[in-house]
């Protein structure tokens, strides 16, 4: 029994240190995103001449996705508004529709819809015929697998935000309960 009740203390203890220590990984990640810029929808209307500075303008920690398409294909425009949702739900990353023939009129439209993910000023991968990989009607989770799969850390501020919250609240709840439980061990010492 007295085996058991080391071994329980030292199981204890280690779980104790882990939710330390996981803890303190949550509050770094937390404070990396929580200087990310914040976004929220979907940019139209970007041009040639600004479709640089719209992925350069970023810090080297914002994620950038853009969406390659023409607007008279119809699994182009499925995409956009899957990324619309994803733009508002992942507000850290900053998204965007970019009409192909508005870029260079001479690339065709086989490979569309494009997806090209940008961070620290470099792609860092792509996706060509999107609808082919995840499928016609470009299920969102689906979506959200192949930004991962891209490279894309999909954040949003105030995910970040709950996420901590609730951290906070089930350690303060488990303090409490580790607090109670010495206490009622020392009510039983003074009996």
């Amino acid at each position: 029994e007295e085996e058991e009740e080391e071994f329980d203390e030292e199981m204890d203890d280690f779980f104790k240190q882990y939710r330390l220590q996981r803890l303190k990984q949550m509050q770094e990640q937390a404070k990396k995103t929580a200087n990310l810029p914040t976004f929220g929808g979907i940019f139209y209307g970007v041009t040639s001449n600004e479709y640089v500075q719209f992925i350069d303008g970023e810090g080297p920690d914002t994620f950038v996705v853009i969406h390659l398409y023409e607007d008279y294909l119809p699994e182009c425009v499925r995409l956009n508004f899957r990324l619309e949702e994803l733009a508002r739900q992942y507000n850290q990353v900053k998204f965007a529709a970019v009409v192909t023939s508005d870029l260079d009129d001479t690339m065709g439209t086989e490979h569309l819809p494009i997806l090209i993910v940008y961070r620290a000023k470099e792609v860092v991968d792509s996706a060509g015929r999107v609808d082919l990989q995840i499928g016609e009607e470009m299920p969102k989770n689906k979506l959200e697998d192949l930004l991962r799969q891209l490279g894309v850390r999909l954040t949003s501020a105030t995910m970040m935000s709950e996420a901590d919250k609730n951290l906070l609240e089930r350690y303060r709840e488990r303090r409490a309960d580790d607090n109670d439980a010495r206490h009622e061990g020392s009510d039983d010492d003074e009996d």
